[in-house]
């Protein structure tokens, strides 16, 4: 990994300010696949902090085990990504990372930006749903289905025929029944790229030596929101 026992240590050289879901997010790892910060809003106190250090390898204490990875309390989760790190989710204002050694920080960002940030926007509230927006007109429909079954490519097809991509992956609804837009990318396969005709050699893999790459999206939307339809 590039440093991230140094940045825990206070180095900083990865430290990352960026927002997204409507939320200012301090993290001591860099987020390259989020939004910046703008510089307008930089005196604003983060609504969410990232930070890496220790997290206990045997769960919540006094929470509950849900399977052998993971543990939850009324203000915790606890996740444990074998082979890549443990996350500790608090009062949808925290999470803790504490990565296994030699790890690469590209793996460990497809889990803090997927799992981890999903529970720490349910702790926050919110209805999180494993699906991807997308903006029809001045309202937005929400795809939803399990891993792998073409919600991303369908996505994509949308953003070639012009339509506005709000989130991929993590959707949050609030209880206005309006999307929270998240971060702008999205992950395609190779098989995908292809079928679709984009050039994946400039684009970064979610981790190394996956076939799946972050599609960044044309149109920054920090912060907006869309009723659902």
């Amino acid at each position: 990994m590039s440093g991230m026992r140094e940045v825990a240590a206070g180095a900083g050289s990865g430290t990352s300010n960026c927002i997204s879901y409507g939320l200012i997010i301090h993290s001591e790892i860099e987020l390259p696949e989020l939004e910046p910060l703008p510089a307008s809003r930089a005196g604003e106190p983060a609504s969410v902090q990232i930070r890496v250090q220790p997290v206990s390898a045997t769960g919540i204490k006094d929470g509950k085990q849900l399977y052998p990875w993971l543990w939850t309390s009324p203000q915790e989760l606890w996740l444990n990504v074998a082979g890549v790190a443990r996350f500790l989710i608090r009062q949808g204002r925290e999470i803790l990372i504490d990565p296994e050694p030699g790890i690469d920080e590209d793996s460990v960002r497809v889990f803090l930006l997927g799992s981890a940030f999903g529970a720490l926007l349910f702790q926050r509230g919110l209805l999180v749903l494993h699906g991807n927006a997308i903006r029809i007109g001045n309202r937005c429909m929400i795809c939803v289905s399990d891993s792998g079954a073409g919600k991303s490519t369908l996505a994509a097809g949308f953003m070639q025929r012009g339509y506005q991509v709000l989130s991929d992956d993590v959707v949050p609804v609030d209880d206005r029944y309006q999307a929270l837009t998240g971060f702008p990318r999205i992950k395609l396969w190779q098989e995908t790229a292809d079928r679709l005709g984009i050039d994946t050699r400039p684009l970064r893999r979610i981790r190394p030596e996956t076939e799946k790459f972050n599609y960044p999206l044309p149109h920054p939307f920090a912060g907006e929101s869309l009723p659902v339809r």
